[in-house]
């Protein structure tokens, strides 16, 4: 996921929020501890879908395959295209 400069493009902003949060330690840890959940979750949510249920994990992540493929470059512009926005967003918010 590292390596993934999508999801860098995700996390960075989220980790910078984060720490310039004004919250206390243990509020913090639980933000992070989120972050680390959502970011991992393309790692874990495929496993534990097929150990739970194999027939339906099947075809399930068969259909995102091939959503994927065949809108994968709509699907990534438009959640960069939403991030952007919110982050302008946010940005304004705080010169205002």
């Amino acid at each position: 996921m590292a390596t993934n400069f999508t999801s860098l493009a995700l996390v960075i902003p989220a980790s910078k929020a984060i720490a310039a949060s004004h919250t206390s330690f243990p509020e913090r840890e639980a933000l992070i501890l989120i972050l680390v959940f959502i970011v991992t979750t393309p790692v874990w949510l495929p496993i534990a879908l097929t150990a739970v249920a194999p027939g339906p994990a099947a075809r399930f992540l068969g259909a995102i395959e091939n959503l994927i493929k065949t809108r994968g470059r709509q699907l990534t512009q438009a959640l960069l295209l939403l991030l952007g926005l919110f982050l302008t967003g946010r940005g304004i918010i705080h010169l205002v």
